[in-house]
């Protein structure tokens, strides 16, 4: 029980204190991790880009609910991080938003560097394809 209790975060302490056997104790991290591995997908799939929010900054926020699941055993797929990126901008970036699936950008890093100098650019030299 000792060396589960010492791979515990501070948060759990207090959740697995009245189990006296492994297995109750192994239950009970069990339910933790199931219940936080829900709330971050749930975070996930909510989260938009708050009013003042640099697109650094909300780029920021989601990379670290994903790196979270990884945390927990749940991996999310670049693709996907980029189409949750994409849902949960205002408005006023749906240009921005059709510019980034013209060009296929697929992968969460390349879409955290794209400059918006160079968008106008990029889509042209597409269209010229």
């Amino acid at each position: 029980m000792l060396i589960i209790s010492n791979a515990l975060t501070a948060s759990m302490i207090p959740h697995i204190k009245r189990c006296t056997v492994v297995k109750d104790m192994w239950d009970m991290v069990t339910q933790i991790i199931l219940a936080r591995k829900m709330q971050l997908k749930t975070q996930l799939q909510h989260i938009k880009m708050e009013l003042g929010m640099t697109i650094l900054d909300y780029v920021r926020k989601i990379r670290k609910i994903v790196d979270e699941l990884k945390i927990v055993d749940y991996v999310i797929d670049d693709d996907e991080c980029v189409r949750v990126c994409l849902e949960g901008l205002p408005r006023n970036y749906d240009v921005f938003k059709t510019s980034i699936s013209m060009l296929g950008i697929q992968s969460f890093d390349e879409l955290r560097y794209v400059r918006t100098d160079r968008l106008a650019a990029d889509i042209f030299t597409k269209a010229l394809e």
